[in-house]
């Protein structure tokens, strides 16, 4: 058990060790041996108020820490020696008590000082500093003012020791395990297992991955990845916003080509198709829209062709009519207007010449004939030209759709069949030459002869080399999908997912399995067939294989955690109660505990792995985890002053001393330790409540309370000397000394009680008393009662009596025997 002393020799250790990796802190001066106050000095910026008033930044700070008595349970008070300006620093003090009652660590609270001094601890409510508190409050940005560096610094881990003397209330056990050899050991536990760790996340390639997908445009990919990258790196911001411009950039073009769609500009709209192309190849439905701007494109082509053909002959002929001669030009001659008659009326005109004979008129009858001939004949033409045009351009557009086409079923490619044998037999009336016929009619050929459009008919197409129905197909997809995936999880040793996806696969090759009456009965049986019968021989295999993995898995586990409980028995045993900072011993031996309990259960389970060998090496191991963890609960009991609870776990460890001796190797020696420190204990325990009780007698106003007080005190002084006298354990010189105080303390307090007690029955009996011993007093008369200690003789109280009658005074000498408890006239002199 710890004392005071030990208590603080370990917090002078622990301050060493801390502040060996702090270069910014130091111990400058130190009290007492172990040390009970502390200076230290804190290399780092803090705020201090000038002479002037200005708030400056000072780099060296100087601070007292005092243990008082009653500590670790009462916190260390702390002076600064150097002016802090801080809301939780006054001149004579820090505030500390909220962090000592969540943290009581010395070496935690030297470091908690120094995030004070940089300002990364301060409180604003009810400060010690309203001052500093209020600039504070205003200067939260410029916080914290400094770090506290960590450097670097050794590390050891020391046995873990329990050694003590006989004098002090310790708890020291040596409790040594044997070693064993290392050669035994490695006969012990021969296992040969490979525990890897699980690698984390690889952003690095994440992020090579997504450039790679940017630099193929396949920028919707990226953004995918993108939105699943947990990093927030300089490099996947840059990523983002990349991808976000550039998926920007293809929405805008995207709206662009439905513009244009809408204006019938196909050839444009193509042209912004290439450069979404160009930006985000991997745009869902990409090639669907392109396709779609083709299609629209070649019928605009295709109905643009043979207006323009027939605009061309028709030039053709305006041009051949005008070029005629003038008297085949309609046939007629324009006539001359004679110039206007000469005025008769004028001076001086001549007269009249007389008017000559006009000859016969000759009508050219062969050449209006032959221009009338050639004029019908040329009509006729233009009408039957542009008759076969029409009906051309007319199957032109019926091929256009027939063409694009995309059946599905038999029925749709016979029916598309069925379009391109009635387009044919219509193109076939056109007996124009020119117009483009024979190609079109080669094109409507190939169509009805190729082998996609007889495979769509007849339903059969071409599965893993065979040629199938599509309904068998379409049945065998899914379960063939299901196969593949199950055939990877089983060589990747995920055996249930491949078991799952097996069992999957059957239900559907069960469910597909078509009517007798079904024309394809026959082969669509038999294709189902060999798949359940293959799913049904591979889901027996991945059975076979999860069992026989599932029983090497459970035994590398079991070795596994076997050797692991073991390794943690070593270690724990190696460390030191107070080597590091915040470990919490007990919950480490019940840990191990916990793990040996397994581990022992694991060899029962498997018989393989069990052996004699393992079985004493387990149950050796885990009576002594048992016996550390109940020392360690004893040790922290008594630590929180919690005595009861102490004394019960050493009993525990007690117990089981006794019930596995045969394991430890050093019984007797540890149970006379154990049994002379539960006397301490049970020692303790009674005295420190006979001083709470002598405490509340001393406090108490009311002479019954007091006496109350008192006498459980007695009780308790008393029961510590029963436990001293029925111990069988030899009495040392420490229970010696504290016997011979406890029976002083008893008698001091038997005289206190008995004086006590001796006022309260003398004001009760002081009547009889004087009655009896002067008959002729009246004792309605008798005043002023009072009694007077006179001294100690022999085991009696001697006391003066005295009482008044009407001013005549009485007086006699009594006598109480502490041992009887009785009340008598002491006859003799005093």
């Amino acid at each position: 058990m710890a004392s005071e002393k030990d208590q603080l020799a370990r917090d002078f250790e622990e301050i060493n060790k801390l502040l060996a990796q702090y270069p910014q802190i130091h111990i400058e001066k130190t009290e007492g041996s172990p040390p009970a106050t502390y200076e230290i000095s804190y290399q780092l910026k803090g705020l201090t108020r000038q002479k002037d008033g200005r708030i400056d930044q000072a780099d060296r700070h100087l601070l007292r820490i005092n243990l008082p008595f009653g500590y670790p349970h009462f916190p260390p008070t702390v002076k600064p020696l150097t002016p802090l300006f801080h809301p939780d620093i006054d001149p004579d003090a820090v505030r500390i008590a909220s962090h000592w009652q969540q943290h009581p660590s010395l070496a935690q609270l030297v470091l908690h000082i120094g995030e004070m001094i940089c300002a990364h601890q301060y409180t604003l409510e009810e400060p010690f500093n309203q001052e500093a508190a209020d600039w504070y409050s205003e200067h939260t940005k410029d916080f914290p003012l400094d770090e506290i560096q960590q450097g670097d610094a050794d590390f050891q881990v020391g046995e873990l020791s329990m050694e003590g003397g006989e004098d002090e209330l310790s708890f020291g056990l040596e409790l040594d395990i044997p070693e064993q050899k290392q050669e035994e050991q490695q006969d012990d536990f021969d296992l040969n297992l490979e525990i890897k760790d699980t690698p984390e996340e690889d952003v690095n390639a994440q992020l090579e991955e997504i450039q790679y997908h940017i630099d193929r445009n396949e920028v919707v990919t990226a953004s995918k990845l993108l939105a699943d990258l947990s990093s927030s790196s300089p490099e996947a911001q840059n990523l983002k916003k990349t991808v976000s411009t550039a998926l920007a950039n293809r929405d805008k073009l995207l709206r662009k080509i439905e513009e244009l769609e809408n204006e019938d500009r196909f050839a444009d709209a193509y042209k912004i198709f290439k450069k979404v192309q160009a930006i985000a190849v991997d745009t869902p439905a990409l090639s669907d829209i392109g396709q779609r701007l083709q299609q629209s494109q070649a019928m605009l082509d295709a109905f643009a062709q043979p207006k323009q053909k027939q605009k061309q002959k028709t030039d053709e002929q305006k041009s051949l009519t005008t070029d005629l001669p003038p008297n085949q030009n309609g046939g007629k001659k324009k006539k001359k207007t004679p110039p206007p008659p000469p005025n008769s009326t004028q001076q001086g005109a001549p007269p009249k010449a007389p008017k000559p004979s006009r000859p016969p008129i000759e009508i050219p009858i062969k050449p209006i004939l032959i221009g009338l001939t050639l004029l019908a004949l040329g009509g006729g033409a233009t009408f039957l030209y542009t008759s076969e045009m029409d009906k051309m351009i007319e199957i032109e557009r019926k091929w256009i759709e027939i063409k694009y086409q995309r059946p599905h079923t038999p029925d749709q490619f016979k029916q598309k069949h069925i379009q391109a044998e009635q387009l044919l037999i219509t193109l076939k009336s056109v007996h124009l030459p020119g117009l483009g016929k024979e190609k079109l009619e080669t094109e409507i050929l190939d169509l009805i002869n190729s082998p996609e459009l007889k495979k769509g008919e007849s339903g059969d197409k071409e599965y893993k080399g065979v040629p199938l129905p599509a309904p068998l197909i379409k049945k065998l997809i899914p379960i063939d999908e299901n196969i593949v995936k199950a055939a990877k999880a089983a060589e990747k040793k995920r055996f249930s997912t491949a078991l799952s996806l097996y069992q999957d696969a059957l239900t559907l090759a069960e469910n597909a399995k078509p009517s007798p009456l079904d024309p394809q009965f026959e082969i669509m049986s038999k294709e189902l067939d060999k798949r359940t019968q293959d799913i049904k021989a591979r889901l027996a295999k991945v059975r076979e294989q999860k069992q026989k993995e599932k029983r090497l898995e459970k035994r590398q586990q079991a070795e596994k955690k076997l050797i692991q409980s073991l390794l943690f028995f070593e270690e724990l045993k190696k460390k030191n109660n107070s080597s590091e900072e915040g470990l919490n011993i007990y919950e480490l031996w019940k840990e191990c505990t916990k793990r040996l309990m397994q581990a022992e259960q694991l060899l029962n389970d498997n018989p393989e792995i069990n052996s004699q060998k393992r079985q004493e090496k387990i149950k050796t191991f885990l009576a002594y985890s048992r016996l550390y963890q109940y020392l360690e609960a004893a040790r922290a009991a008594y630590e929180q002053g919690d005595f009861a609870k102490a004394i019960e776990k050493y009993q525990s460890a007690l117990g089981l001393l006794d019930e596995e001796r045969v394991l430890f190797d050093t019984f007797y020696e540890e149970n006379i330790k154990i049994k002379r420190t539960i006397l301490k204990l049970t020692i303790t325990l009674e005295l420190r409540n006979a001083v709470d009780e002598e405490t509340k007698a001393n406090e108490a106003q009311i002479d019954e309370e007091k006496q109350k007080h008192i006498k459980n005190a007695l009780m308790h002084y008393r029961q510590a000397v029963e436990t001293i006298d029925t111990s069988k354990i030899d009495k040392d010189k420490s229970i010696k000394d504290l016997e011979r105080y406890i029976n002083s303390k008893i008698n001091e307090l038997s005289l206190k009680n008995a004086k006590s007690s001796n006022q309260e029955w003398w004001q009760k009996n002081y009547e009889r008393i004087f009655t009896k011993e002067f008959p002729s007093i009246r004792p309605s008369l008798l005043s002023k009662p009072r009694i007077e200690f006179v001294k100690i003789e022999h085991g009696r109280l001697l006391y003066i009596i005295r009482c008044s009658e009407r001013g005549i005074g009485f007086e006699l000498t009594y006598q109480y025997n502490l041992a009887t408890g009785k009340w008598s006239p002491y006859r003799e002199k005093l």
